[in-house]
């Protein structure tokens, strides 16, 4: 199974493009799906690490870490698929009114494409002929306002779970010299830890050993972590969040995504398969309303009076 087809992507987008052309669109769009699949391993460590601390047990953590992964990575595909709309001026306005697509389909002509193969070949010249009309990219216009709205709340997401996914990252890597930290903390004679704390957060339950990290306190942890990185610690936060926001930086900002042959097939395609929807639809409309009238006009006073009603139409 090819990498691409995880964001909604079949290879009929491909079918029209030259072999080149399609091979550098695949793996454009493959690469893409595998930083989500890399940032949501990521989550998943993340999430794994943190129910360790808190549960101290790898039955709770492990399906914790596979279930956030999961939802990011569903999260990821959703927007990636949310983000998949044409740039091109002529492609937005008939991709998202549908009913300038379907000006030239008039009642006598739906009514002529009565076959499957008909439609096809219809459909088939319709797109050819759209795919030539918007050969040339033309910008599409947009309202700032509506559309920093809509990025800003996906990137105060995505930086959510990146500072998250680096809190847990980091909590793994200097788990030793925390351990270390909290040794040196609770043998110090200059500070005194109260009973509870040694209790509740630096003894571990029924006598068995801290799995990771000498603590059950995440914030604890967490705390011991920003004093001992100190300004490390933000750098390493931006490095987590710069590969976090990677995936809607290209999206919005690579010409391969926004004037990319793949991005004007798939919205052909989306149109064709509109196009083939409406036309059975509404052939199926005015056969059931001339069957109607037909009813109508051979009813008998005596089916009138009594109210008969039509009857149903057999499959």
């Amino acid at each position: 199974m090819e990498l691409y087809t995880q964001i909604g992507i079949g290879p009929e987008t491909f079918a029209t493009l030259s072999t080149e052309e399609g091979d550098r669109q695949k793996k454009i769009y493959s690469r893409l799906v595998i930083l989500i699949i890399m940032t949501s391993i990521l989550a998943a460590f993340s999430m794994f690490m943190f129910a360790t601390i808190v549960f101290q047990s790898y039955f709770i953590a492990v399906p914790s870490g596979f279930f956030l992964g999961l939802v990011l990575y569903n999260f990821q595909r959703l927007l990636i698929i949310a983000s998949l709309t044409p740039q091109d001026e002529t492609l937005y306005l008939n991709w998202l009114d549908k009913k300038r697509e379907f000006e030239d389909l008039t009642d006598a002509k739906v009514m002529e494409l009565q076959s499957k193969a008909e439609r096809e070949a219809f459909l088939t010249d319709k797109k050819m002929a759209f795919r030539n009309a918007t050969a040339n990219f033309t910008a599409r216009k947009t309202g700032f306002g509506s559309q920093l709205i809509g990025k800003l709340v996906i990137v105060l997401i995505l930086v959510l779970f990146g500072i998250i996914v680096a809190n847990g990252l980091e909590l793994f890597l200097f788990r030793g010299q925390i351990n270390d930290s909290i040794e040196k903390l609770l043998q110090s004679k200059e500070v005194v830890v109260d009973t509870w704390s040694k209790k509740h957060i630096f003894t571990s339950t029924n006598g068995k050993e801290f799995l990771l990290i000498n603590s059950r306190s995440l914030l604890v942890d967490l705390e011991f972590l920003t004093r001992g990185l100190g300004y490390w610690k933000y750098l390493m936060d931006f490095i987590v969040l710069i590969v976090f926001l990677l995936p809607i930086i290209l999206l919005n900002k690579s010409e391969e995504f926004l004037k990319g042959p793949a991005m004007r097939e798939l919205v052909l395609q989306e149109l064709k398969i509109t196009n083939d929807h409406y036309i059975l639809s509404r052939r199926f409309i005015l056969i059931e309303k001339d069957e109607y009238l037909k009813w109508l006009l051979n009813r008998t006073y005596a089916d009138f009076y009594n109210r008969t009603e039509r009857p149903n139409k057999k499959n």
